[in-house]
């Protein structure tokens, strides 16, 4: 990330209500190695990229200063809630699936809200 865009990322984590740890959990690196991404000491590769747009709701142009300016009057929320750990555990099965069984697992969640519903 070039310099005026390194305070970026450090944004739109905040906004999702997200500390450093739990994204680099959720990534797979350390702290620091995240905390050098924010900072722009170690420049994030594309793969990289990807999967923190992903785990913050974002493009990876949105974290490279290049998308526009999250906000209310974009339709989007000015802070995500975070995922607890069953449903981060439960998205990482989700995505594991092939996409045939993916779309099984969304007909019987669908399925299931609408018995909850008419009960």
């Amino acid at each position: 990330m070039g310099e005026r865009n390194k305070t970026r990322l450090a944004q739109l984590r905040r906004a999702r209500g997200l500390t450093q740890s739990e994204i680099a959990y959720d990534l797979g690196v350390s702290k620091a190695t995240y905390s050098s991404w924010e900072s722009g000491r170690i420049e994030l590769g594309a793969a990289r990229l990807v999967a923190l747009a992903e785990r913050l709701c974002c493009t990876p142009n949105d974290i490279l200063g290049y998308g526009h300016e999250p906000s209310a009057a974009h339709g989007e929320p000015e802070r995500y809630e975070a995922l607890t750990a069953e449903e981060l555990h439960a998205l990482k099965l989700f995505r594991s699936c092939p996409p045939n069984i993916r779309h099984d697992l969304i007909d019987i969640m669908q399925t299931t809200v609408k018995g909850w519903r008419i009960g």
